[in-house]
């Protein structure tokens, strides 16, 4: 009887819900723009390298401290043959809290996380086994290492510079692209990897004090940003990346939301998303009782139709979406009978 039990246990929580396997939030995709090849280190932080690079989706909530109602919090990003270039625009209240100025920390120094500061995660290939991590302060310190085990390890030419403003401050950095050379660690080119795992985590400071919060980009467990199974993806201006994340996505359908430089195909994403996310629903609905399964078969049928007759990216995305919410509660009802079968025994 156990054995039996177990085994229909098994069966009901390993059912994927159609969803993507990151808390039923959508899986992140920002396209990062083509930036000029004169721009580098010394003037990426002019304007006019920025005026037609989209913002990302604003920051989300990770850490839970004393503010309902936290500062926005945005990237973008551009990439040339020498950099990946990204900058962080963020509200902030009391901007002269901050040091902006002074003394910079030493490399690796504690006392960046203690001031206003960002944490960039990267997965060149989307590898989901560990990252680079790279915290920028405001008043220009600079920690890396990588998360399984190896922080003595440095980025080589990594460069940033944080500009204050009355009621915000913009953070800019410079990630060079680098081969696994003699350190034989990290590999972050455009030939070798046109998407990379991706995650941006902003710490707040000074409207808590002593308090302090935390908001991020793709939203990973509370208190927990290392967390490549969570993380968003950057996607590359190179000519082959839509086939590259049609590919990728093929193993991982689900919740999808793609932000920046939208390449013009971006439809064809959401449409074969879409058709593996119906597919994965349909089966999983299989295992249902008659009237829910009824019900949801309907709804599956409607959702075809929409894939089919669909005249645009809009109505795909939202196509997608009502099928999460149909995946949610198909593993809603999975789980409350698993539930029921454990009182019966």
């Amino acid at each position: 009887m156990k054995i039996f039990l177990y085994a229909i246990l098994i069966f009901l929580w390993g059912l994927p819900c159609g969803l993507s396997a990151r808390d039923g939030s959508s899986l992140k995709v920002y396209f990062v723009s083509s930036a000029k090849e004169g721009m580098d280190t010394g003037n990426m932080t002019e304007e006019r390298f920025w005026k037609e690079v989209p913002e990302s989706s604003v920051f989300i909530l990770n850490i839970p401290g004393c503010m309902e109602k936290y500062p926005r919090t945005v990237f973008r990003a551009a990439a040339n043959s020498t950099y990946l270039f990204i900058r962080i625009d963020a509200e902030e209240m009391n901007p002269d809290k901050l040091p902006f100025t002074g003394r910079t920390p030493g490399r690796d120094a504690g006392e960046i996380f203690k001031v206003g500061n960002v944490e960039f995660f990267f997965d060149p290939g989307v590898l989901k086994r560990d990252a680079a991590q790279v915290v920028f302060s405001v008043n220009g310190g600079i920690y890396d290492g990588i998360t399984n085990g190896n922080p003595g390890w440095v980025y080589e030419g990594v460069v940033t510079k944080t500009l204050k403003g009355k009621r915000s401050w913009s953070m800019f950095g410079a990630f060079p692209w680098k081969d696994k050379g003699v350190d034989n660690v990290f590999s972050m080119t455009p030939e070798t990897c046109s998407l990379i795992g991706f995650n941006a985590c902003r710490g707040h400071s000074t409207l808590c004090y002593p308090r302090s919060f935390g908001t991020q980009w793709s939203k990973t467990p509370p208190n927990s940003y290392p967390r490549t199974d969570a993380f968003g993806i950057l996607a590359l201006p190179v000519s082959s990346v839509v086939q590259q994340l049609q590919k990728l996505l093929e193993n991982s359908p689900g919740a999808l939301s793609l932000e920046g430089a939208l390449p013009s195909d971006s439809e064809k994403i959401y449409r074969s998303v879409l058709e593996k996310v119906l597919a994965a629903t349909r089966k999983n609905a299989q295992a249902l009782p008659d009237n829910k399964k009824e019900e949801c078969m309907k709804k599956l049928d409607e959702l075809d139709k929409k894939l089919k007759n669909s005249s645009g990216t809009a109505e795909l995305v939202k196509a997608l979406d009502e099928c999460g919410s149909l995946g949610k509660m198909i593993h809603s009802v999975q789980i409350n009978m698993s539930d029921s079968i454990l009182e019966d025994f």
